[in-house]
């Protein structure tokens, strides 16, 4: 994911639904900055947050998927890589 910016600094709180917090935040991203080509990418660890279970499989950052994000796939240390 070189040249992706990387979002660090999201955590839910319960501000509000999660999902329409991250669009939010892209929303006032791109408002002043154009993101590169590649886009942002988050990071979920498994190890800090609760799956979501979809048609039987455990999602975890679930709210990156309903905010338009895909998973790429995992790091090596196992995070779920959302762009």
């Amino acid at each position: 994911w070189a040249g992706a910016w990387v979002n660090s600094l999201f955590r839910s709180e319960g501000a509000g639904v999660a999902s329409e917090l991250i669009l939010q935040a892209i929303a006032a991203t791109r408002s002043i900055w154009t993101p590169p080509e590649l886009g942002i990418v988050s990071f979920v660890d498994p190890k800090h947050v609760s799956p979501v279970i979809r048609r039987g499989k455990k999602i975890y950052g679930y709210c990156y998927l309903m905010a338009g994000f895909t998973h790429t796939g995992f790091t090596k240390g196992g995070l779920w890589a959302w762009i």
